[in-house]
């Protein structure tokens, strides 16, 4: 009160679902699952799915249904001689397509503990590497990395797929990285700070050997890595027992995400038209057992950065109509709102737009002056004024400014 903020409880319930339409949560997620398919996103928000982990209330209610998924599509790449396109999870061999975090554990970590970016300043891991011999090893590896990427990054702007596809340096920890290779040309690894050699035995934990091709996962090491990985399992402390949770092929991890989940494996790099191909039949398969809807749903609930930071800028532009026909105005003003969409893009969703507002008003600032004849009445400008406004049929007939306008798209 003193202050003058709200007295309003904020972990209430805000959502006007009246103005939506509907009655309740559920109501408003078929609906927004409705909107979704209108404006083309489904599909990306089913990736998102697919790449999510699910928290244990959902994850109770589709476990068994999961577990189906998994067991009939092993069934499914076997019958199309296909299985040798995952390489699946198992306790014996180190899996070429995971990264070596994700075979070090044998699982996925549940909370920050264990995260990747965690790993090396863990006391647990420390151990266990120094316990394996593999510290001095993993070292020597990080200092290589880091040096391949100095080299190949020093000159690349912001944003550039390499770093995407490395993904273990970013553009603003390259001058910080320069610094600490230059210290260890001068003190050699045993000679810098332990805050620096953290940071280069964190670079190993991302490698995946057949990704990234440097070459500098051997098969000697690769055993090594799995007498770690026996290592971490048998002699996990207490209170580390609920940080990870360890993949076992007759069980759904709660922590893995849905795609790893029901491949209980990686799809293999470098096989042509592998992700293309198990993606289509992950989707086919999940449309089959009925399971899409909930993916979906999923997808929902995925983090997409600070102001959708993750999402491309076609998407951000469709989560905005989404948002707005949510509300379901009298009148819905669009300014250019698809202006970044393909052209086939843009006309399926400027015509299920329509479709949906079907009896209620719709202005719409169009970037493609052709989409004009999808409307009942069309207001021309021209140098900031209007220059003409009127039915389409009729401004088309008179052959004035709509007219050239149209006439100047053909």
């Amino acid at each position: 009160m003193r202050t003058d903020s709200t007295l309003l409880d904020i972990n209430a319930d805000w959502i006007d679902y009246a103005a939506a339409g509907v009655s309740d949560a559920a109501e408003m997620e078929a609906r927004i699952l409705e909107i979704l398919k209108a404006v083309d996103l489904e599909e990306p928000i089913f990736e998102f799915g697919l790449r999510s982990a699910i928290d244990r209330q959902h994850a109770a209610e589709l476990r068994e249904p999961l577990l189906g998924a998994r067991r009939a599509m092993h069934e499914r790449l076997a019958s199309l001689g296909m299985q040798e396109w995952v390489e699946r999870f198992d306790p014996a061999r180190y899996n070429r397509n995971a990264s070596l975090a994700e075979n070090l554990l044998f699982g996925a970590p549940v909370g920050k503990v264990f995260d990747v970016e965690n790993l090396a300043k863990n006391e647990y891991v420390r151990k266990v590497l120094d316990e394996t011999g593999l510290t001095a090893e993993l070292l020597r590896i990080g200092q290589k990395l880091a040096e391949t990427m100095v080299e190949l990054f020093s000159g690349l702007p912001p944003g550039h797929e390499f770093f995407e596809r490395f993904s273990f340096i970013r553009h603003e920890d390259l001058p910080v990285v320069k610094e600490i290779l230059a210290k260890i040309a001068e003190s050699g690894l045993d000679g810098i700070e332990e805050q620096d050699r953290d940071q280069i035995l964190a670079l190993p934990f991302k490698l995946v050997t057949t990704r990234h091709r440097l070459g500098l996962i051997e098969e000697a090491l690769e055993a090594r890595i799995l007498e770690a990985r026996r290592y971490f399992a048998a002699n996990l402390p207490e209170k580390y027992r609920r940080a990870v949770e360890f993949f076992d092929p007759e069980q759904y991890n709660n922590a893995a995400s849905l795609q790893d989940n029901i491949l209980f494996g990686k799809v293999v790099t470098g096989q042509a038209e592998a992700p293309t191909r198990i993606g289509a039949l992950l989707r086919t398969l999940l449309d089959e057992l009925g399971l899409r809807p909930q993916v979906v749903r999923i997808g929902l609930e995925y983090h997409v950065g600070v102001a959708g930071a993750r999402l491309a800028a076609s998407e951000r532009q469709k989560i905005a109509i989404v948002r707005a026909m949510l509300k379901r105005p009298a009148v819905l003003i669009l300014d250019q709102a698809a202006s970044v969409l393909d052209p086939s893009v843009q006309s399926r969703v400027l015509d299920n737009v329509l479709a949906s507002r079907k009896g209620s008003a719709v202005f719409w600032v169009l970037q493609r002056n052709e989409h004009a004849q999808r409307f009942s009445h069309a207001l021309v400008m021209e140098r900031g004024k209007l220059a003409e406004c009127g039915p389409v049929g009729e401004l088309k007939a008179r052959g004035g400014a709509l007219t050239k306008l149209l006439q100047s798209t053909g």
